[in-house]
């Protein structure tokens, strides 16, 4: 189970890197593949690092929360129910992007999208710790996931355009909410 929660939750929060990358694809004139490993590191290394740090500190001090069970629980639920309703309302809102041509990442603003896309995985790494799910030994899983997906999310733009980031915003927030359901039936209706 915890697997499960891991993989959709890492997948789910990369697809907000994979609409990005998607409307920077759309931009470029031609694709530097030698780049793309890169900007993937970039990407999958800070959304990892803030994963695990995150998961991390609240995961080492669980024994301060003793009693809170069923409350950090909930607590999970409504994180990954709200990540995922931020992500469908960023979809259905379809924000226009000005498309402009680009020859190259300028690399201060891969760093910057990086860290602000990294806000859902601080998030998440809080809400797989309240269910006490150590993350330490998935370190690979993520960063290879965020790779994978920025590659995808460039090409996904630079052939279909932008408003493929729609559909990444959709799937990302249902698999949030999938993993908010799963916790909630699985561990929480269960006990109750």
């Amino acid at each position: 189970m915890k697997l499960i929660e891991i993989l959709l939750s890492t997948v789910g929060i990369s697809f907000d890197t994979f609409a990005i990358m998607t409307c920077k694809g759309a931009m470029l004139y031609r694709i530097n593949k030698s780049k793309l490993i890169g900007i993937g590191l970039i990407f999958g290394g800070w959304q990892a690092l803030v994963l695990l740090l995150s998961n991390y500190i609240l995961v080492h001090y669980q024994d301060n929360l003793i009693g809170l069970g069923i409350l950090l629980e909930i607590l999970a639920v409504l994180i990954f129910f709200g990540l995922g309703i931020y992500m469908i309302g960023k979809a259905l809102k379809n924000k226009i992007v000005h498309e402009r041509r680009e020859e190259d990442f300028p690399i201060k603003e891969i760093i910057i999208l990086a860290i602000v896309t990294s806000i859902d995985a601080l998030l998440a790494g809080i809400g797989l710790s309240f269910l006490k799910i150590n993350l330490s030994e998935s370190l690979i899983p993520i960063i290879v996931i965020n790779i994978l997906l920025v590659i995808l999310g460039i090409y996904t733009g630079y052939f279909y355009g932008y408003e493929q980031k729609t559909k990444a915003y959709t799937v990302g927030g249902v698999m949030l909410v999938s993993i908010g359901l799963r916790v909630l039936f699985k561990n929480i209706l269960y006990v109750i």
